[in-house]
């Protein structure tokens, strides 16, 4: 898919303002609510640019701008992914998920990440729960048409000798093939075959340690509700990759010792 962020110049800045009133208009038509970004414009980005505390990106597809992602800094560690928008001609194809991915990526000291969306968009939904972030609960009501849905991640460290050691292993290891394996596939069917002695009508299976989501993905493709956490970044990528819209998944970056939920 070649996506790649990089930071708003003023030459970025009118296609981006054109994607982000294209983007945004039809929810500005459903929700009437001026604060909807399709009314605002280049002073906005540029006043972004400006400050210390804001991270606007143009989203490349190749060389071309096709969207936009801007991250605010809350407090030391925490941020909030302000806005996120991919050109209408270009949606649903996963762009935004990588750009969250990426953008996730230029903030290695994030211990928590925030965002909100209007509570009645389900693709929006789909989209950060694949990509990590939990429903807090939380609701604000901005007018009567729209009330804003609070998600969020929190982001376990990473900068340790262990987390290296094990984050070079696996981006190596083909952890995707070895339960693919003949023994592998011994491992597995004896595995599933103990786990659905144990399962019962709506139950819900939380994996930790879900690798690229063998056990996961077959679980959730029965009907049952997963929560899985895996330690590793490329392992996670892996498993939110091949989750399907009809499966009920949420992953989290995490481990044992230190669960993020």
């Amino acid at each position: 898919m070649n996506i790649t962020l990089v930071p708003v110049t003023e030459e970025h800045i009118p296609a981006l303002c054109t994607l982000q009133h294209d983007a945004f208009l039809p929810l500005y038509e459903r929700y009437r609510d001026e604060r909807n970004p399709a009314c605002k414009g280049a002073e906005e980005l540029r006043r972004q640019m400006a400050s210390p505390e804001h991270f606007p990106y143009a989203i490349l597809q190749g060389d071309t701008i096709v969207g936009g992602i801007t991250v605010k800094r809350l407090e030391d560690g925490v941020y909030y992914l302000a806005r996120l928008y991919v050109d209408p001609a270009r949606q649903r194809q996963g762009i935004a998920s990588a750009a969250i991915r990426i953008c996730e990526s230029f903030f290695p000291d994030a211990r928590r990440w925030e965002l909100d969306f209007p509570a009645d968009m389900e693709p929006n939904r789909r989209t950060y729960t694949k990509a990590g972030y939990q429903d807090t609960g939380g609701t604000r009501k901005i007018n009567a048409q729209l009330t804003l849905a609070m998600y969020a991640k929190d982001t376990s460290p990473r900068q340790t000798e262990t987390y290296n050691a094990l984050n070079a292993y696996y981006s190596r290891y083909d952890e995707e093939g070895r339960l693919l394996s003949r023994h592998g596939q011994v491992e597995y069917r004896t595995t599933m075959r103990y786990i659905r002695r144990y399962l019962t009508t709506g139950a819900k299976i939380l994996e930790i340690g879900a690798g690229t989501g063998r056990y996961s993905l077959a679980l959730a493709g029965e009907g049952y509700h997963v929560t899985a956490v895996e330690l590793i970044p490329h392992n996670l990528e892996k498993l939110r990759e091949k989750i399907t819209p009809e499966m009920s998944v949420t992953t989290y970056e995490g481990n044992a010792l230190s669960l993020p939920f």
